[in-house]
């Protein structure tokens, strides 16, 4: 069941992202992207929602930037892109391009007023017509 927009949270959906195990720290505390994040002052929820805006290859590339510049390194070098690409494939779904069924809200509004302009051009002929009538 999908929760309404109202009530769900506007970050909710890079949970997954954010908090997947990534192992422990030297001292044996167990580390999510979320507390990487928060290690090097980042908002995570604007990173993740960062990341998810960018193409995959790129929001890859960057995700394993973060995670060899973080303080102490806990995740060796050769696995950062390795953990990189799968974090990112945790991230919601990009919408693709629109479907031609949808239109833009400008000409959602073009067609709305259609229905007026139609009314006032027959409206401007009879009385044109009413007026060649008149003094016809």
């Amino acid at each position: 069941m999908k929760m309404r927009a109202s009530f769900s949270h506007p970050g909710l959906e890079y949970t997954a992202f954010l908090f997947e195990p990534l192992g422990d720290d030297r001292n044996g505390v167990p580390l999510a992207l979320a507390s990487i994040l928060g290690r090097m002052s980042l908002d995570p929820w604007s990173e993740a929602a960062s990341l998810a805006a960018m193409p995959t290859d790129v929001a890859a590339h960057k995700l394993a930037s973060i995670i060899e510049a973080m303080p102490h390194q806990v995740v060796p070098r050769v696995e950062s892109s390795t953990l990189a690409e799968r974090l990112i494939r945790l991230l919601p779904k990009r919408p693709g391009p629109a479907a031609p069924a949808t239109q833009p809200l400008a000409d959602a509004r073009a067609i709305e007023r259609r229905p007026l302009f139609r009314y006032l051009v027959w409206l401007a002929l009879f009385c044109v017509l009413l007026i060649a009538a008149r003094f016809g």
